[in-house]
């Protein structure tokens, strides 16, 4: 060569686009994502020729998106840029964007080197289900949880009435409406005879979803019926007071016509009587005294009649109806029990009434 040696070579050298890559702002609102920032490259013998972000993937080879100079062209050692997009992912979770530069001998970024911000996307919040509006009966309807069907359990219809139902008496899911009709509102057409005690309630157990009465024919078995009174209830007009050993609770399908139960029982501790029947209808305790028999009629036999509620002195001379008209229907009869044959345990009548007692005390506790 040139100085007479006997070998020769070549030299190479190996550049790597030395820059440094920086972001000032970062935004994420919904798809609108912008990352800005500075690119440096003062050591670089070659200018900065672009610069370019992906979101979710740092492949060298994936799908990279140019971004644009803040002066209009990348064309020096320092550049602005601005990397934006209104179509970045939205999915619940965390994304990421990524950010790099090449040079004008097309030397990119090491991978390593990349810029990254990170944006999260909460999960959605769950509506909550539509609550179906109310209708006006609603508001005379004491709150109460539904009996499943062919289920059974106490349900409160408020501080003076409770059924508890029997399993396997009614066939469908269900709640309880019990409405008390106050002494001082009775509305026309709904009559009761002097001898009642507090308040009329009328009582039926409805369909859990279309509300509609469950009429006694299609109830299994009777459940059991609680009303609770005062001691103010048994106050006479003319004084001294109504003796609670004759409690009863009567019924009637129509407000106007009234049979007494014969299951009703008294619990004087708690001020409460109780009597097994199929729920639908017009309840209401009475004390008659000894003047009515099992499944006589309030309405249509001797017992004086008014039009108000609560109780009044019986002082007539006679018993006649105070009623021009009264209406009669067939009342409630009940099948005497059966004696227990020779080792048969089944339980009496009055061990059943006993028991219906013993749980009203617990409802009232």
């Amino acid at each position: 060569d040139f100085n007479s040696r006997t070998d020769s070579g070549s030299v190479y050298i190996i550049y790597n686009f030395p820059h440094t890559i920086t972001s000032t702002t970062t935004t994420q609102s919904g798809a609108d994502v912008t990352v800005a920032g500075t690119i440096s490259a003062t050591n670089s013998v070659a200018n900065i020729s672009g610069v370019q972000y992906q979101i979710d993937s740092n492949s060298p080879t994936a799908g990279w998106t140019a971004c644009s100079a803040d002066d209009g062209s990348f064309n020096s050692t320092s550049e602005a840029y601005t990397c934006s997009t209104s179509s970045a992912p939205i999915t619940s979770g965390s994304h990421t964007v990524y950010v790099r530069a090449y040079d004008a001998n097309t030397s990119y970024t090491a991978q390593s080197s990349y810029l990254s911000y990170v944006y999260a996307i909460p999960s959605p919040t769950p509506t909550p289900p539509l609550s179906a509006p109310s209708t006006p009966w609603e508001s005379s309807s004491a709150p109460a949880p539904a009996v499943s069907s062919g289920g059974g359990g106490t349900i409160s219809g408020g501080t003076d009435t409770s059924v508890i139902v029997e399993e396997g008496a009614v066939p469908f899911a269900s709640n309880l409406s019990s409405t008390s009709i106050s002494s001082h509102d009775t509305p026309v057409g709904i009559r009761t005879a002097s001898c009642g005690v507090g308040d009329i309630h009328q009582i039926w157990l409805t369909d859990y979803y279309n509300k509609a009465n469950i009429l006694a024919s299609v109830q299994n078995k009777p459940s059991i019926v609680a009303l609770r009174y005062n001691e103010f209830q048994l106050l006479k007009s003319g004084g001294g007071s109504v003796p609670e050993s004759s409690l009863k609770i009567s019924y009637s399908p129509d407000g106007i016509t009234w049979t007494v139960l014969p299951t009703s029982v008294v619990d004087q501790v708690n001020n409460t009587v109780a009597t097994l029947h199929k729920i639908g209808g017009y309840y209401m305790i009475t004390s008659c005294g000894g003047r009515l028999g099992t499944g006589s009629r309030l309405l249509g036999t001797s017992i004086p009649v008014g039009t108000s509620l609560g109780v009044t002195d019986d002082t007539s001379s006679e018993d006649e109806l105070d009623i021009s008209t009264t209406r009669t229907t067939t009342p409630e009869t009940f099948e005497p029990p059966k004696k227990p044959e020779a080792g048969n345990s089944t339980p009496s009548h009055f061990s059943i009434l006993e028991k219906i007692i013993e749980i009203v005390k617990n409802i009232f506790k």
